[in-house]
């Protein structure tokens, strides 16, 4: 699709194509979702209460493990 629009001009008419397509689509988005109320706000105390589930802790410990281990080989 850049291609196709880069060939009318050059590479700013492309940028320029999708900034208004990509505003055009953020209209609509914006106009055509509910309005949702907002949640009672949460303490962090509340927040963080089901990390103290030994079951939930494990499965982020080992998220957090897995994960560092994989960025380690990139840096």
């Amino acid at each position: 699709m850049g291609t196709f629009i880069g060939g009318f001009g050059n590479w700013t008419v492309t940028l320029r194509f999708l900034t208004a397509l990509g505003i055009v689509a953020m209209i609509g988005i914006w106009t055509m979702l509910p309005s949702v109320p907002r949640p009672q706000s949460v303490g962090l105390h509340e927040g963080l209460a089901p990390v103290r589930d030994a079951r939930i802790a494990l499965t982020l410990l080992t998220s957090l493990f897995a994960f560092g281990g994989f960025l380690m080989v990139y840096t």
